[in-house]
């Protein structure tokens, strides 16, 4: 990948230059020493030159190491977004992000990684958000190592699902407890004052029969977060029979990531990006 910028009113060397850039003290050390390259208006330079108005500095980032272990996979990927540093993808509900000894070769991963292969992007799977295997919805993943560091250090993502939950949901809330995994269980958690902090805002839309549809934003990424707050007030998703929602009416916890807003972390320009629930939720729902 090759970043550009203009440089405006600076005299500060490349390496300081980078570092207000947000680039980690390794990944300038790997332009140096693993195959990547610094320009200054087409010249190589050291990290301690120092820059002038109006020089354009290029960074050349080292090629990554590509992981052969992920199987390439050819899915019909719901791309919603991409440019040269990212794309989100729509997932489909019931394949997983990442491999695993059980699906090593059939999830979110080793479909991406086809698509890169066959468009010649030669970099690894970097995702900046992970969903559950049976969760919907919007995912982002960086296209370099440099891009993800932004994201996960310098990008505040307002994140939103919609879900089908047990019960008639009466108000809004704001849910803050700590959750933790379940101490016989390897993938169960549970709501526990020695776990970690996890806050969910919940917001009603409608009222059904006997579930409701509400909206949650996250503001702590724990595992099976809104899962397992739903359940702890009393209103499990549908189909969620981990955590004590009943099957009748979806065969997946009904749950889906349908909103994400952020500002590009190269750009700086607003991304703001909604998408449909699935067919089985939108039956639900009274959509179709």
């Amino acid at each position: 990948m090759i970043i550009q910028y203009i440089v405006e009113n600076n005299t500060k060397t490349i390496n300081e230059y980078l570092l207000d850039k947000h680039f980690s003290k390794k990944l300038i050390s790997a332009l140096k020493y693993q195959g990547g390259e610094i320009l200054v208006d087409s010249h190589s330079k050291f990290v301690d030159y120092i820059l002038k108005e109006g020089e354009i500095l290029t960074v050349i980032l080292p090629k990554e190491e590509i992981n052969e272990n992920i199987v390439l996979t050819k899915m019909n990927l719901d791309i919603i977004y991409e440019d040269e540093y990212f794309l989100i993808v729509n997932k489909v509900a019931g394949i997983p992000t990442i491999p695993s000894k059980r699906h090593y070769d059939n999830t979110l991963a080793n479909g991406v990684m086809y698509y890169f292969n066959s468009k010649n992007i030669l970099t690894n799977i970097h995702f900046v958000n992970r969903l559950d295997k049976d969760t919907s919805g919007l995912v982002i993943i960086a296209k370099n190592r440099y891009i993800q560091h932004l994201f996960d250090h310098y990008v505040e993502i307002e994140k939103k699902y919609q879900a089908l939950v047990t019960g008639i949901v009466e108000k809004d809330c704001v849910i803050e407890a700590n959750i933790k995994r379940e101490a016989d269980d390897t993938n169960k958690r549970i709501i526990d004052s020695g776990g970690e902090y996890a806050k969910t805002v919940m917001k009603v839309k409608k009222q059904y029969d006997n579930y409701s549809l509400v909206e949650l934003r996250l503001y702590t990424g724990r595992t099976h977060q809104i899962r397992v707050h739903m359940t702890y007030l009393n209103h499990p998703l549908l189909g969620d029979e981990l955590y004590g929602g009943n099957k009748e009416l979806i065969s997946r916890q009904a749950l889906h990531s349908y909103y994400l807003k952020f500002l590009h972390p190269f750009t700086n320009e607003l991304i703001e990006i909604e998408n449909e629930p699935p067919i089985d939720m939108k039956r639900l729902m009274y959509l179709i």
